[in-house]
């Protein structure tokens, strides 16, 4: 499948003007809803960002399908589409949709493209930064802000006593979190989850070299990952087993190599 980065980049820079941004700290109460309780909002904004993006991508790009997470709360059965080898545009409308409807900064549109068990391209992108991260499974990570190209140093460490880490607060319980807390001594610093789309830039932009996560949903994930893996990055699940599109089980560990990732899940995991 041919595609071009800057393009469906350019789309979702218009859908975050026209649908996301204009009910930035314009939302009323009615337009924002609870869906599983009250740490796991959808506004309008969510699902009005998702019909567009989805619709765009599927004109331009015939022969896609869209796997979104609105989508498949309306229709689980739409994760079905993974055991499938079509290519899909996997979409997270607002990432970090709780401080969008608090009126915080902190939110991402998020988008990878998939085929099969084949990351092919992800796409992370700040609507109030106006920064976009993007790179496919060919070529190196770019980075756009306020128009302009900004280069990526990502810094080499020796010793995981150097890193510094993501720790996810989704699915992971209380004694789990206090265990990996506990364990910060043996890194630079353990800092907790803003959203997905902000944990993994601070992983492209090298301030944090690894992440835990307990929730693995695909729209979470599979965009940086699909940008993370182009700087040698890997990553598995909280048992060692591979992680694969459309898994939604056992939570997921990211580090730099596998060396590094063996001794993180080591010591993050403990008896877990």
């Amino acid at each position: 499948m041919n595609f071009d980065l800057n393009k469906i980049a350019d789309i979702i820079r218009e859908v975050a003007a026209t649908e996301i941004l204009p009910r930035w700290r314009h939302l009323d109460k009615s337009e924002i809803h609870q869906k599983t309780g009250p740490q796991d909002l959808v506004t309008i904004a969510d699902q009005a960002a998702e019909k567009a993006l989805s619709a765009k991508l599927i004109a331009r790009y015939p022969g896609t399908v869209v796997v979104g997470e609105e989508g498949v709360e309306a229709d689980p059965k739409k994760m079905d589409l993974f055991k499938q080898n079509q290519p899909i545009w996997v979409i997270d409308p607002i990432d970090g949709t709780m401080g969008f409807a608090s009126g915080e900064p902190q939110f991402d549109v998020m988008l990878a493209l998939v085929q099969g068990a084949t990351l092919v391209a992800g796409w992370i992108y700040a609507p109030v930064d106006d920064e976009m991260i993007m790179a496919d499974k060919n070529g190196a990570v770019r980075v756009v802000k306020n128009g302009t190209p900004q280069k990526l140093h990502p810094p080499a460490f020796n010793s995981i006593k150097e890193f510094s880490g993501v720790l996810g607060n989704k699915l992971l319980s209380k004694e789990h979190r206090d265990y990996v807390k506990a364990q910060e001594n043996k890194f630079r610093k353990i800092t907790s989850s803003i959203c997905a789309g902000h944990d993994y830039a601070m992983m492209l932009r090298g301030e944090a070299q690894f992440a835990v996560f307990g929730k693995c949903m695909p729209w979470d994930h599979l965009p940086g990952l699909a940008m993370l893996t182009q700087l040698g990055f890997v990553y598995c699940k909280h048992d060692g087993s591979p992680y694969v599109p459309g898994d939604t089980t056992g939570g997921l560990v990211i580090a730099p190599n596998k060396a590094t990732l063996e001794e993180i899940r080591r010591i993050v995991m403990g008896n877990q």
